[in-house]
């Protein structure tokens, strides 16, 4: 048997690229502007007159829950990194609403909830917002609350995405 041929040609050359060979250029985020329109309604509706159904149906819907949670910390990541007032407000907002399910009964809800505020701290807030005077009592309540996931959770999946929030928490502020 012959030996393989070398390639004469770097691997580039000869390489097929997928997709379109056309750089594309950057563009400004629309949606930052609209950010409000979408999250507003979801966090807000309970506190307009007539609306206690939709709290009660929180409290009944374990999958509605879990998706209103997952869908909060999607629409945060989609305003990319943050850094304007009113995306940090947007940011906290979002972060006292889903708090109140970080010890919901339901497994999914938990990593929910825990995808939301990895969103809302390592994606959505600057770094000296989170290190400010004023988030300093709200960060040790997560750090306590990640460490009780890591500790006692029974969903293998909590516990993976706690620890590493915990890492990921450390490293950003180390």
């Amino acid at each position: 048997a012959a030996a393989p041929k070398q390639p004469t040609q770097p691997v580039g050359v000869q390489s097929r690229r997928l997709g379109s060979s056309k750089k594309l250029d950057a563009r400004p985020n629309r949606f930052r502007p609209h950010a409000w329109l979408f999250v507003g309604p979801l966090i807000d509706a309970g506190d307009r007159p007539g609306t206690a159904g939709l709290y009660q149906l929180l409290c009944q819907d374990d999958l509605l829950v879990g998706h209103l949670v997952h869908t909060l910390g999607f629409l945060l990541a989609c305003l990319g990194h943050a850094g304007v007032p009113d995306e940090v407000r947007l940011a906290l907002t979002v972060l006292d609403f889903v708090w109140l399910f970080r010890f919901h009964k339901e497994a999914s809800v938990r990593r929910a909830t825990l995808y939301t505020v990895s969103q809302v701290l390592l994606y959505s807030l600057p770094l000296h917002e989170v290190t400010a005077v004023a988030f300093v009592p709200r960060l040790t309540e997560l750090r306590v609350w990640l460490q009780d996931v890591v500790d006692l959770d029974t969903d293998a999946d909590s516990v993976r995405l706690a620890a590493g929030m915990l890492v990921g928490v450390r490293d950003r502020l180390v």
